[in-house]
């Protein structure tokens, strides 16, 4: 599937709306060149004088280099819109892949039929074929 800017931002309303009960404020969607992950989650993080750290300026990026499929690409996108849930949300989560991302990556998949892995591994064909556990992507 030929990826768009256009098609990430739309997606990323449709589930907003669907999924996140429109808590998520629009942030820019970006296509990237990465071959080494199919989506990610930017932000910065910035301490004040007394240790406060604060966090700004999020971003999704998917790439383009991968051949994904509709169904991959939007599984990539929620999946980083997970992530961005809980930083949003200030929710202290066990790790980058921990247990409330793994209970919303689980819920999501049942109640939506969705396949949302935490990490893949690439063929030498080229597939992508989900690693390890039940809760795989990047």
């Amino acid at each position: 599937m030929e990826l768009t800017k256009e098609y990430l931002v739309s997606k990323y309303s449709e589930f907003n709306h669907l999924i996140f009960d429109d808590s998520l404020p629009m942030i820019p969607i970006k296509l990237g060149r990465s071959k080494s992950a199919l989506g990610y989650l930017k932000f910065r993080k910035h301490k004040n004088l007394f240790g406060k750290v604060t966090i700004s300026g999020f971003s999704i990026t998917i790439s383009t280099k991968f051949d994904l499929s509709e169904q991959e690409i939007e599984d990539t996108l929620i999946h980083e819109m997970i992530h961005f849930y809980i930083y949003h949300n200030k929710l202290e989560d066990s790790s980058s892949h921990g247990h409330i991302f793994k209970k919303m990556m689980a819920d999501i998949n049942e109640k939506y039929g969705r396949k949302i892995n935490i990490s893949y591994r690439l063929t030498n064909t080229g597939e992508l074929i989900p690693k390890g556990r039940k809760y795989l992507f990047f």
